[in-house]
């Protein structure tokens, strides 16, 4: 529901790295690629490095999340069975093999809406329990 979401500035870069801080010891990296870790800054910092690019590669479950939200294409380096729980699961790569994929990273430019929506839906339910 976070309105750091409502109005993304356009890209300004074709693709960020934003790795998960405790889990990217095998992630591949490029050097000409931007990188941040998902322990530097707050939230908001989090969004803009996101929202900077058309497309984001990340190991982070909130990366990921926040990137779709953002209507960015993503492509997840998934590490664990939570990132398969998505409304529409972004497109997977091998975090040791990635740069060969990015091209596949795809965006889901309604998850912001369905997650508002369902967010909304859960607040009714948790009011009407009284």
């Amino acid at each position: 529901m976070s309105p750091l979401f409502d109005r993304p500035p356009a890209p300004t870069r074709d693709v960020v790295l934003f790795s998960h801080a405790r889990k990217s010891k095998d992630l591949q990296r490029d050097d000409a690629i931007p990188c941040r870790d998902n322990h530097t800054g707050d939230m908001a910092q989090a969004i803009r490095f996101l929202a900077s690019a058309e497309a984001i590669v990340t190991n982070s479950y909130h990366g990921t999340y926040w990137g779709l939200c953002l209507g960015r294409r993503v492509l997840c380096l998934s590490f664990s069975q939570k990132f398969l729980q998505f409304p529409d699961n972004p497109v997977q790569a091998d975090p040791k093999d990635w740069v060969r994929h990015i091209h596949k990273a795809q965006a889901r430019p309604d998850l912001l809406e369905v997650a508002r929506s369902r967010n909304r839906q859960f607040y009714e339910k948790l009011r009407n329990l009284g």
